[in-house]
């Protein structure tokens, strides 16, 4: 059984804590929606990304265009970044290489040649990536540029927004599959909108890859796209949502959510001038940060061992020698 950490959920812990009731004008349940959505990245995904543990992290890949230098960053990337690129052999056969990082000051005086045609360096201007040279006839098998960044946490809704599933995935195709739902579809769910299902167990993980709707009825929705597979199977209980949108806080622990309900606590008391109210949680909220952090390193149980293309395996935590993106 799922633990209810809803968006209606998270409210009403919220108030509890505030002793704000919803009747106060000053807080709606929309406004309170509203604040947490805006801190839980500015707030807890940062809290969380320092310590390298990966939760939430994505990957993505895209082909490599004959003649196109420029590729565009991931537009739910947490603060528009990118934590390992390379290219890549999509079978797995052959093994890939971590692309270089170009300063932006020696990128701008980088001379675009043609050695070889397959990229060995990037730089990041604007919300684009830009190889250097730029890619000339890729040829199999290095013909795929492989990303991995940290998803930015969906947009918090109320669970009236999305549909709930009632049973396993069916009719599924190469290409197509049917998502069984508890009634029929929010109106917003039209064809050609694209959605993705959403766990509604903890860590609340978004499955991949993203589909789109091709027609709904009641107790359904017809889907283009490639149907999830284990780990991440979908059962009955899950959330289909508009991508981007889930009633949940998306790819964040149970555990480290408490820290986000302390801190949208403290905001609201701060609006209301309530110092007393605020100095209780405030003291609260850093035992949690503390238990937090102390947490967050143990998650594999052991130090955390870097692949180093000059030193092989050794266990010094430096950023930018790990090389996690061998795998098809």
């Amino acid at each position: 059984m799922a633990i209810g950490r809803t968006t209606s959920a998270l409210i009403a812990s919220i108030r509890r804590r505030t002793f704000i009731k919803s009747e106060d004008p000053d807080f709606t349940d929309a406004d309170i929606t509203a604040m947490l959505n805006e801190q839980v990245g500015s707030y807890l995904s940062d809290l969380i990304r320092p310590y390298c543990q990966n939760y939430a992290l994505q990957q993505y890949d895209t082909l490599l265009v004959d003649g196109q230098s420029d590729y565009a960053v991931p537009t739910r990337a947490l603060n528009g970044t990118v934590e390992a690129m390379g290219i890549i052999d999509p079978t797995g056969v052959v093994p890939g290489y971590r692309l270089i990082p170009y300063d932006p000051q020696d990128a701008i005086l980088l001379q675009q040649t043609n050695s070889g045609g397959i990229p060995v360096a990037y730089d990041m201007p604007s919300n684009v990536i830009r190889l250097y040279p730029t890619p000339s006839n890729p040829t199999p098998p290095m013909t795929t540029l492989r990303l991995q960044y940290f998803q930015r946490p969906s947009e918090l809704v109320d669970v009236t927004a999305v549909a709930t599933l009632n049973a396993a995935l069916s009719n599924i195709t190469a290409t197509t599959y049917r998502v069984n739902i508890s009634g029929t579809a929010p109106s917003t769910f039209t064809v050609g909108a694209e959605v993705e299902i959403v766990a509604a167990a903890p860590g609340y993980s978004t499955y991949a890859p993203t589909a789109v709707i091709s027609g709904s009825g009641s107790g359904y929705v017809d889907v283009t796209g490639v149907a999830p597979v284990a780990p991440y199977t979908p059962v009955s209980g899950d959330y289909l949502c508009l991508v981007d949108q889930a009633p949940v806080i998306t790819n964040i622990p149970l555990e480290f959510q408490e820290c986000l309900l302390q801190w949208v606590g403290i905001k609201m008391l701060e609006a209301k001038g309530d110092q007393a109210g605020m100095d209780r949680m405030g003291k609260v909220l850093a035992g949690s940060e503390a238990a937090l952090r102390h947490q967050l390193p143990k998650r594999n149980m052991g130090a955390r061992r870097f692949l180093s293309a000059w030193a092989g395996m050794r266990g010094v935590p430096v950023r930018g020698l790990l090389w996690p993106l061998l795998g098809p």
